[in-house]
């Protein structure tokens, strides 16, 4: 490695500048959604409530294992350029906040839950939850019927052709796990389907001890692991349309009825469209923070130079994600190349 941006040092020259490369770190601070909606497919009321309940319908036919949903949008064209090339945008973190409306009605999991877990006690299948409750869970999105990001709406029509009546695999928007490539898969029934999926960020709180009942206003956060499969990507790809678009789901069983049954033993989630909770802060955030420009002007000065060099050395020997410039989450030799390829492309 040493030999190779030796080479590259004496090039450029010591203190030297190779071009200007423009790129700026900017750290986005939303306090609320741009868009926010309860993606239940018996909702009338899309975009208008003033919460939104996430709950599970476990294997139960008809309708989607994660039924209701919970969908937050942030438009980021404001703060950060929309429309660049992929590879400009640098992503160091994504954190979502939500607060939950209602006092003491399920329990903190911090944990996901095995498909396994959530299987009948004589199947052959079937484990144990070891813990108590189930987590709340977020993911991206992916859409059907037409829809796409660019025409999504937070009023929109909801859902379309069910897969299986009354509404499984109905809604046009949905949570899904994405590939490197942005080829989404549905996972509202992945317990029927019975695949575990891991998501982006599973909600956390120094509030509440693990399998203690959630009081009201405690809000979680979701600190979006940018190494999971197309997460890094799909962020890329959110920033260039400049609107990031995620959902909450969560499992716990409201089998029942319109709205989750009788019975409320999941999170209700405050909407941006209630007004105490905006003036409280108690709505979903995102804080965001971004290189952007090219990938090799580490110090983001907008020039490249040794001071790159220098800083992508050490972060490379310091297994910092800074140097990982092939965006896999493992620093070897690729990385080298891809930003030595970066540092002389300017």
């Amino acid at each position: 490695m040493m030999k190779r941006l030796g080479w590259m040092i004496g090039v450029t020259g010591f203190g030297g500048t190779a071009q200007l490369a423009g790129a700026q770190v900017i750290a986005i601070d939303l306090d609320t959604p741009s868009s926010d909606v309860w993606n239940y497919p018996f909702s009338t009321t899309p975009g208008t409530r003033e919460t939104a309940p996430t709950f599970g319908a476990i294997l139960f036919d008809g309708f989607d294992d994660r039924d209701s949903q919970f969908v937050v949008a942030f438009n980021t064209d404001g703060d950060v350029p929309a429309g660049l090339a992929l590879d400009q945008y640098h992503v160091r973190t994504v954190v979502i906040t939500a607060t939950v409306s209602n006092d003491e009605q399920f329990l903190y999991d911090p944990t996901s839950d095995s498909y396994a877990t959530f299987l009948p006690i004589e199947d052959p299948e079937s484990a144990p939850d070891t813990d108590a409750g189930r987590p709340i869970e977020l993911f991206g999105v992916d859409f059907r019927g037409g829809l796409t990001s660019a025409t999504w709406t937070e009023t929109g029509v909801l859902v379309g052709a069910a897969a299986v009546e009354p509404a499984q695999e109905s809604r046009r928007t949905f949570a899904a796990a994405f590939d490197d490539a942005g080829v989404g898969t549905d996972v509202s029934n992945n317990l029927k389907q019975r695949f575990d999926v891991a998501p982006w960020a599973v909600g956390m709180t120094g509030a509440v001890t693990p399998g203690d009942a959630v009081p009201v206003d405690t809000t979680f956060t979701f600190e979006i692991d940018l190494c999971q499969p197309g997460a890094r990507a799909y962020m890329r790809r959110a920033l260039a349309d400049g609107r990031l678009i995620l959902t909450l789901t969560s499992q716990q069983d409201a089998a029942g009825g319109p709205g989750g049954g009788e019975g409320v033993i999941y999170p209700v989630w405050y909407t941006r469209e209630n007004v105490l909770a905006d003036i409280l802060g108690l709505t979903a955030t995102l804080d965001l923070e971004v290189r952007v420009g090219n990938a090799a002007d580490l110090d983001a000065n907008g020039a490249l130079n040794v001071d790159d060099i220098d800083a992508f050395v050490t972060a490379f020997l310091g297994g910092s994600a800074e140097a990982d410039f092939d965006g896999n989450c493992s620093l070897n030799v690729d990385d080298i190349d891809a930003f030595v390829t970066a540092f002389l492309g300017g």
